[in-house]
């Protein structure tokens, strides 16, 4: 789902994203809020693609401070499926 052995590379954030929402079904048992994370962490893939591949990416202390939280619950509850996955 994440390594692309033909190009011998990891696959992009969209892949991954796509890959994740194809398998939700899969993470129902951990949890139920796995649709939603999948909508929000989209939401951040156009910016983080941006941010990547550039120089300027135009991200404020105010934006950042903004989607803290968020960003912040995002990634507990990924950690949360690593480890029940594991």
């Amino acid at each position: 789902m994440y390594y692309n052995t033909t190009k011998h590379r990891f696959n992009s954030f969209s892949v991954l994203l796509s890959s994740l929402d194809d398998k939700k079904e899969d993470f129902h048992h951990i949890t139920r809020e796995i649709d939603i994370a999948i909508k929000k962490i989209n939401k951040y893939r156009e910016t983080g693609n941006k941010g990547a591949h550039s120089i300027d990416a135009n991200l404020t202390l105010d934006d950042i401070s903004r989607d803290r939280d968020e960003v912040i619950y995002l990634i507990q509850l990924l950690l949360m499926i690593l480890q029940k996955i594991r």
